[in-house]
């Protein structure tokens, strides 16, 4: 386990499936979210998080650095930042990289085929504070090659605070106490990745920033000694319809 650890390659693919259940005043919502993309060791991936709830999906990219994650708004193009290591938009840098020394209960349930693959299928409890927002403590389990030793997938369990900057689920307005389940599933390790922050961020408002009252865009100035233009001789419809006598040098009826 702790080879598998300590030992994976510092790049490699993953696909994330989070099923989120939500309390809300019209009973319970499930909320499930997909994250697949590339992560780079020890704390950088980036990705595609799809949020389908059958009538609505909402499509985000999503960089995640150290503790600063950045979302993109499709509408604009433009990243904002926030520091929510929420599993719902923070990548798989945080269940990845777990201090052995804080799990407790490691357990060995057996040998399992995934993906036809056999692995080792370990279970462990990870401390509260695990997540930012995580409300307790998080039942995780490992699944690890039994023939090279390499972290295939990981489980995790627990409930979790969404927070008004959760990333996508904000926008729905979506906040309180969520149960969460995350299935991470990795491959092509030691592939070639590269993850740097997002250039196009979205500025900052200032809080102690004075509001600005709106009102009329101000008129373009022209460059000094520019030459006036004569407006346009506006045509009356009648001398269309009654021409002067010979001006129609001939016609043929």
């Amino acid at each position: 386990m702790t080879a598998a650890v300590v030992m994976q390659p510092s790049t490699l693919h993953f696909e994330m499936e989070i099923e989120t259940s939500v309390e809300t005043t019209n009973g319970r919502a499930e909320l499930p979210i997909k994250l697949s993309g590339d992560y780079q060791a020890p704390d950088r991936s980036m990705g595609t998080m799809l949020i389908n709830l059958g009538f609505i999906s909402v499509r985000s990219q999503v960089i995640n650095i150290g503790d600063i994650t950045y979302i993109q708004d499709e509408s604009t193009g433009e990243w904002s930042s926030s520091t929510a290591s929420s599993p719902v938009v923070a990548g798989p840098s945080v269940l990845l990289n777990p201090d052995l020394k804080t799990l407790v209960s490691l357990e060995l349930l057996g040998i399992e085929s995934i993906d036809g693959v056999d692995a080792h299928h370990f279970r462990a409890i990870a401390p509260a504070g695990t997540l930012d927002d995580s409300l307790g403590q998080l039942e995780m389990e490992y699944w690890v090659g039994l023939d090279d030793g390499d972290l295939i997938q990981v489980l995790a369990r627990g409930a979790v605070a969404l927070r008004p900057d959760s990333g996508s689920l904000s926008k729905m307005s979506v906040t309180g106490t969520a149960d969460v389940t995350v299935m991470i599933k990795l491959s092509e390790l030691g592939k070639p990745v590269s993850i740097t922050a997002p250039e196009n961020l979205a500025p900052t408002p200032d809080p102690e920033a004075e509001p600005v009252e709106p009102g009329a865009p101000p008129l373009p100035l022209g460059p000094k000694n520019e030459s006036t233009v004569e407006p346009a001789t506006v045509v009356p419809p009648s001398s269309m319809l009654e021409p002067t006598r010979g001006t129609i040098p001939s016609a043929k009826f």
